[in-house]
């Protein structure tokens, strides 16, 4: 499990994205994800291996993915 965000949210400001099967995915990426359930302002998705993934243009300024224990 992770926790992330979309690429025009702010950390402590905006909702979160809860991703399961998030052990492929790389911190400083972006990735396809399928939106499988809401929660208030949070977001439960889980992680397509077939999706799309875009390197960060700039990692020193990526929002870091928090995985989860």
């Amino acid at each position: 499990t992770a926790f992330c965000r979309s690429e025009f949210d702010a950390p402590e400001v905006d909702n979160e994205i809860i991703v399961e099967l998030a052990d492929k995915m790389k911190i400083g990426n972006f990735y396809d994800v399928k939106i499988v359930d809401i929660y208030e302002y949070d977001l439960f998705a889980q992680f397509e291996a077939t999706g799309r993934k875009q390197k960060s243009k700039n990692c020193d300024e990526a929002i870091p993915l928090e995985k989860a224990n």
